[in-house]
């Protein structure tokens, strides 16, 4: 994932880890799980999520 915005700037920052990732409709599209400080269009870096059907399906839970 990267940020096509302007002001350039990263899509996540350290501690991250671990957040929910929502579209622009506030529904729950991933879960964070890393990020790079350099990379990317601007040098910015990426953000890694797992898509959130595969984390609830693996945990065997519902998003209420």
């Amino acid at each position: 994932i990267e940020m096509d915005m302007t002001p350039a700037r990263p899509f996540s920052r350290p501690g991250d880890s671990g957040s929910v990732i929502v579209d622009a409709a506030g529904n729950p599209v991933g879960l964070l799980f890393a990020g790079s400080a350099s990379g990317g269009a601007g040098n910015l870096g990426f953000t890694g999520a797992n898509p959130i059907s595969m984390v609830t399906a693996q945990l065997g839970v519902t998003l209420i």
